[in-house]
């Protein structure tokens, strides 16, 4: 951290085969809840191969549920979407969302969580919405993310910076 800033980095480390490390962090220790609204501010640099995602997992640590608000899995290199997906069931169901700006500027995504719903908030807005018995009623913990390409298709390239 500086300035105040929280940098999640994405580098080729040598100590691990030169292979591709990135950061993350949870408040699972301090926080474990049921609905709430959370708000993440964040940029994303340009570039392929780096997802920034901001989510909420199960306490529990059994997935799924899953509410991604927040994800660009670095598959293009302008950062101008981000999509919201629930993900639910055994088999890995989603309902998905997406919201299109510069996310290579300072931009606040949220997430309001109650009941059967999901609302999906950029810069304090309502974008997006979903209304299911799906939403998960478990406890959650706040997550957030980056995560370098397996280098291996076009929707997890090799970071290219």
């Amino acid at each position: 951290m500086r300035n105040g800033i929280l940098n999640l980095e994405t580098y080729r480390d040598p100590r691990f085969g030169d292979r591709w490390v990135s950061g993350g962090l949870s408040n699972a220790r301090a926080v474990k809840q049921t609905y709430g609204k959370y708000e993440v501010r964040f940029r994303v640099d340009h570039g392929r191969g780096v997802a920034a995602i901001m989510l909420l997992w199960p306490v529990r640590d059994h997935w799924p549920p899953e509410i991604d608000f927040a994800e660009d899995g670095g598959a293009s290199a302008k950062r101008r979407s981000m999509s919201a997906t629930l993900h639910y069931g055994a088999e890995n169901h989603q309902i998905q969302r997406e919201v299109h700006a510069d996310f290579s500027r300072w931009h606040t995504a949220g997430v309001e969580w109650t009941p059967g719903q999901l609302v999906y908030t950029l810069d304090g807005r309502p974008w997006g919405r979903v209304r299911s018995r799906h939403v998960p009623s478990e406890p959650m913990e706040l997550a957030i993310q980056a995560q370098s390409g397996t280098c291996g298709d076009r929707y997890a390239p090799c970071p290219d910076a």
